[in-house]
C-alpha cells in the first residue's frame, strides 16, 4: 500500500483539524534518506493537540525499518533530553514494534507536552509527534499510538 493511506485523518484526531501539509517527499528529506517513498503529513490544529507531525515511508527491506525505527526513538529521546524529560510509555499490546514516549519540554518559561509515537511493520515505518501546550498523559500517547496502528494495520493487512 501506499505510505499516503497509513497517514492519520482528521477524524482520528478530533476537531477542530487542519491538515497544513500533505505530501510525497523526496527520500532525500525524510528520515529515512535510503527510503523507497515517504508521505509527512502535518495538522495544526489536530484536535487536543496543537500540532501534530507524521511521516509513513517504505524501505527497501525490513531490516533497514528495524534500524531507522531504533534510531528514531532514540533521536527523539536525545532530542527531549535536551530540554526537558522523556519517559517512555508502555505500549504493550498495541503491536508494530510500536515504541511509545510522553516528551515535556521546557524553554524560556513556557511548557509543551509531546506524544511520540514510532511504529514499523514489514517495509513501512510510521512515525508521529503530536504537541500541546496542555499536560498531555500516557493515555494520551497510548491513545495515538492505537489510532496510527489501525492505519497502519489496515493498510498493509487490505
Amino acid at each position: 500500500p501506499k505510505p499516503s493511506r497509513i497517514v492519520l485523518t482528521r477524524s482520528d484526531v478530533g476537531s477542530p483539524a487542519t491538515i497544513r501539509h500533505a505530501g510525497y517527499v523526496s527520500p532525500r528529506s525524510a528520515f529515512d534518506e535510503y527510503s523507497i517513498s515517504a508521505y509527512d503529513l502535518a495538522m495544526a490544529p489536530a484536535g487536543s493537540y496543537g500540532d501534530l507531525d507524521q511521516e509513513v515511508s517504505v524501505a527497501g527491506s525490513a531490516l533497514e525499518v528495524k534500524y531507522f525505527a531504533v534510531l528514531a526513538a532514540g533521536a527523539l529521546a536525545h532530542a527531549a533530553g535536551a530540554a526537558g524529560t522523556a519517559t517512555p510509555v508502555d505500549l504493550t499490546g498495541i503491536g508494530d514494534n510500536a515504541f511509545g514516549e510522553l516528551a515535556r519540554i521546557s524553554v524560556g518559561g513556557t511548557s509543551a507536552s509531546e506524544a511520540i509515537v514510532v511504529l514499523s511493520r514489514g517495509k513501512y515505518l510510521d512515525f508521529v509527534v503530536a504537541a500541546a501546550a496542555a499536560k498531555l498523559s500516557a493515555a494520551d500517547v497510548q491513545s495515538l499510538a492505537h489510532k496510527a496502528a489501525h492505519r497502519l494495520n489496515l493498510a498493509v493487512a487490505g
